[in-house]
């Protein structure tokens, strides 16, 4: 609908939902997704690259795949009370202006790369009871400055490179988590690696720790 369009504001009105593309390069500054939409397409608004700040209502469901890719300029996404958002696709946020991000705790799937290659980003949160299981491929791939993440309790799977190439210095390790194979490989600032008491992970997959500058360490005593 507004593809390549120079427009800058646009007020959604009450839709049910957004087209692929439909805001695809535009000029728009600012959105408000409404309540009564329920998805926000593939690419929905890619290469918008003077787009500052989303809010996200909470009928939001899905994030669909490269929703914001390169949306350059975005510095502020905020999701409202009460998000029933449950899906945030691959490559959703990546290369965006993101200093910080709130993930509400409906979330169960963060898919692979979904905020990869965001060279300001500095802060993820997850909101308290997040119902998120796995930390994917490449989650934050290359975010250097990326120093703040806290897994959330309830996580199981920590996937291949989830933390490649950013910035943490220390990371807790949830006594939820029973599989972790690659994690942190290339994660070169990473000094200092906490399990959680009561931690149930028996094996510490090929490559997790390959290529960090590990300092601390204490082997939970589950490991065989």
């Amino acid at each position: 609908a507004f593809q390549s369009c120079t427009v800058t504001s646009v007020k959604v009105p009450a839709l049910q939902e957004l087209g692929n593309l439909v805001f695809y390069q535009s000029g728009i500054t600012a959105i408000t997704i409404p309540a009564t939409v329920t998805g926000i397409p593939d690419r929905a608004f890619q290469n918008c690259q003077n787009l500052a700040s989303v809010e996200i209502m909470s009928g939001v469901a899905t994030i669909g795949a490269n929703a914001f890719h390169s949306c350059t300029a975005l510095k502020s996404v905020k999701f409202a009370s009460g998000s029933r958002l449950e899906y945030i696709g691959e490559f959703a946020f990546e290369n965006t202006g993101l200093e910080s991000i709130t993930i509400p705790s409906s979330v169960t799937n963060l898919e692979e790369r979904s905020f990869q290659y965001n060279k300001n980003l500095k802060t993820i949160k997850f909101q308290e009871g997040s119902q998120l299981k796995t930390i994917k491929y490449q989650t934050v791939y290359q975010c250097p400055k990326l120093t703040s993440f806290v897994i959330p309790k309830g996580v199981t799977c920590l996937e291949n490179q989830s933390f490649q190439d950013c910035g943490i210095t220390s990371i807790v390790i949830p006594n939820t988590v029973t599989s972790m194979n690659g994690a942190f490989a290339g994660c070169y600032p990473l000094e200092e690696v906490i399990f959680e008491e009561g931690c149930e992970l028996t094996e510490i997959g090929v490559n997790t720790f390959m290529m960090t500058n590990l300092i601390s360490i204490k082997i939970p005593a589950s490991i065989t």
